[in-house]
């Protein structure tokens, strides 16, 4: 029916869609040093006005009351090029909408982001899939280097183990506290590549119950009874190296 994307490259501090008020939207090549060709791919997906509008509606309806409407910017790469690979034909209507923005307190963070899926859910029974766009590891200074393989096969594996093979609260609670799982602060020092995920793992519960899971968790870790939930979607198909599509979500 339709695609939300959530790709690494934005983040707002407010719930924020792309909008347009033309059939589609142009690229935003934020790229720099690459070969010629790679600023000439097009990806002119039809724009969805009415998903987008139903998007902010249930932002609203979250309690949002000031969703931001961006209007100039353009489809990342985080976007067009993970999709010109797996819809090439670019005739799946497409609407993107912004990471809430990386703080200080990664908990927070973490769970604003999955709060974001959770108000998204409605859009998966209505046949519209949710993208995260991002990787298992992002660490610029340890690209090409070894030693980082290790280091990120272990998180990697954790990723893996706690996304789709755990009931889903316990799967929320832990993304949650993603940094403290093993080597998450060497694989993401920042982490925006791994929220969209986040976003789309968060798609697969309603606001309210994860509103009411987080405060008995805040109230007392030991009364949440994290097995007691249903099990995630999930059917995964490998992409790019860099990139995984899902039902629900993607990672590397």
């Amino acid at each position: 029916k339709a695609l939300c994307v959530i790709s690494a490259h934005w983040e707002a501090a407010q719930p924020t869609v792309l909008y347009s008020e033309t059939p589609s939207r142009p690229l935003l090549f934020d790229y720099y040093g690459f070969p010629e060709e790679s600023y000439k791919i097009q990806y002119s997906a039809p724009y969805d006005n009415a998903l987008a509008d139903q998007i902010v509606k249930l932002f609203k309806n979250a309690g949002h009351k000031q969703v931001v409407l961006e209007k100039q910017r353009g489809y990342d790469h985080g976007v067009f090029i993970p999709l010109s690979i797996a819809w090439p034909k670019a005739d799946v209507p497409l609407v993107q909408i912004a990471l809430r923005s990386v703080t200080a307190d990664k908990t927070e963070t973490a769970r604003r982001n999955l709060e974001l899926g959770a108000m998204l859910s409605k859009l998966r029974d209505e046949g519209v899939m949710i993208i995260g766009s991002g990787l298992s590891y992002h660490n610029m200074g340890g690209f090409m280097q070894p030693s980082s393989a290790k280091t990120s096969q272990v998180f990697d594996a954790w990723l893996v183990e706690t996304v789709s093979k755990k009931p889903l609260n316990q799967s929320v609670l832990e993304m949650a506290q993603w940094h403290q799982a093993p080597n998450a602060l060497q694989c993401h020092p920042r982490e925006e590549h791994l929220l969209p995920l986040h976003v789309c793992l968060g798609s697969n519960m309603k606001l309210e119950q994860m509103q009411q899971l987080f405060a008995a968790y805040d109230k007392d870790a030991k009364s949440v009874n994290i097995g007691d939930a249903k099990p995630i979607k999930v059917q995964v198909t490998k992409l790019i190296q860099g990139y995984a599509a899902a039902s629900g979500f993607v990672f590397s």
